[in-house]
Formats: structure tokens, C-alpha cells, sequence
């Protein structure tokens, strides 16, 4: 958690904390619709630094973070392994201005 809510601070920005589901759902969601990326883009303003670790990234979130105003991070783990020293050293050099 201390990277996590280091990050924003490290690159200009107050922490924020991590983005959660969103709090009420207009409709019914199924996985691979996009929650996350609704959840996290009505959370983060697109000028704040924003680092994403997930298990699933695809298209339209690569696309989002290239479009976004502020510096983007995605950051793609295997469920199977979950977050590696690789991952966190990417994102500790990121967060300091790095990447």
C-alpha cells in the first residue's frame, strides 16, 4: 500500500487512494465490459498520475491510458503469479519519474 499511495505524490500529484467498483451500477455488468476502466476514469481526473495493476488489460484499456492527460502506467500481471519485484521496480521507476 505504501507504493500505492506514494505514487500520486512522487509525480506532482496528492495520493489518492485505490479506485473501488463503482458504487452504483445502472445496469447489470458481466466481465470483460469495462467496470474497471468506468470505475477508475470517474475516480482518477485525467491529469493526476495514475499507476494500474491488473491481471486483465486489453485494447480498450491501452487506449484509454494513451488518450488520458496524465501520466499512465499499465501494469499487466499473470494470475497466476500475482506481483513480482519486476512489476514493483517498474512501478517504483515510474513513480519517480522513470518510464
Amino acid at each position: 500500500m505504501r507504493l500505492v499511495h506514494g505514487v500520486g505524490g512522487a509525480r506532482g500529484g496528492a495520493p489518492a487512494p485505490p479506485a473501488g467498483p463503482p458504487r452504483r451500477l445502472e445496469a447489470p455488468l458481466t466481465l470483460g465490459e469495462g467496470w474497471k476502466l468506468a470505475a477508475i476514469d470517474a475516480a482518477i481526473p485525467g491529469a493526476r498520475p495514475l499507476a494500474w495493476v491488473d491481471d486483465v488489460h486489453d485494447e480498450r484499456e491501452a487506449a484509454w491510458a494513451a488518450l488520458r492527460e496524465g501520466p499512465t502506467l499499465l501494469v499487466t500481471t499473470d494470475p497466476a503469479v500475482g506481483l513480482t519485484t519486476e512489476h514493483v521496480e517498474r512501478l517504483e521507476a515510474w513513480a519517480n519519474g522513470g518510464i
